[in-house]
């Protein structure tokens, strides 16, 4: 089931924006927040939330986060929902490039809006889902760069400045720890080694005797730990 969360301070236009989400995706669960208190309380109430709809304009009391880049800031600080895609609803398109560059939303929905506008979101969401799962990479101090997992090899830590490799290129970043990545991966990423995160789709031979691993697309050797090796043979 899709958990959403619809941040709208005029409950009409919500409960209709609700109506349109659950005729077109049924197995949905759709919280409704008022205002940014409440969305921040139901962020650490509810299960993973899989898309953000946030109102920019929100009346809220607390002048410290008075609109949806605000509360969308907020949510990107957390891990968890650093990539959590987010679709602002607005009539203003002063915020828009804030909401392109500091908060990375996946889109805008425009009031008044229609259905149909609704769901080519949706659809466009969910199903890139499917097709694939992208990493929101930040390679310079504006840069960002949508990392397609299913092409990456490994990962390798130097320092503070982590590597990913793919077949075509590599990406250094610092944005990361290897133990956030380790807790972000889909399951066929592993850590093999303290330095190394590698996806198991492209590993060619496990050499357990000089401990290294050979991947398709690339000659680099990768070493593994003596604890890695135990448990690949169990």
């Amino acid at each position: 089931m899709k958990q959403i969360l619809l941040v709208e301070d005029v409950l009409i236009q919500a409960q209709a924006l609700k109506s349109i989400i659950q005729s077109h995706i049924q197995d949905t669960q759709i919280t409704i927040a008022s205002n940014a208190a409440d969305a921040l309380h139901f962020i650490q109430v509810l299960p993973t939330i899989d898309l953000f709809f946030l109102d920019i304009a929100l009346s809220e009391e607390d002048n410290k986060m008075n609109d949806g880049i605000t509360l969308g800031l907020e949510i990107r600080s957390r891990m968890k929902y650093k990539n959590t895609p987010i679709i602002y609803v607005t009539s203003y398109t002063n915020k828009i490039q804030e909401a392109i560059n500091k908060v990375h939303c996946f889109g805008f929905l425009y009031k008044p809006y229609t259905s149909f506008d609704v769901t080519n979101l949706l659809d466009s969401i969910f199903q890139s889902e499917i097709n694939e799962q992208i990493l929101l990479l930040k390679i310079e101090s504006s840069v960002f760069f949508n990392l397609n997992l299913s092409s990456l090899l490994f990962i390798h830590a130097e320092g503070k400045y982590m590597t990913y490799q793919t077949p075509d290129s590599s990406h250094t970043s610092r944005q990361y720890t290897l133990k956030q990545l380790e807790q972000q991966l889909p399951s066929n990423f592993i850590r093999c080694h303290k330095s190394y995160i590698v996806n198991k789709d492209y590993i060619k031979n496990f050499d357990t005797v000089n401990h290294y691993i050979q991947m398709y697309h690339t000659s680099k050797l990768i070493p593994v730990a003596r604890t890695f090796q135990l448990q690949k043979e169990n």
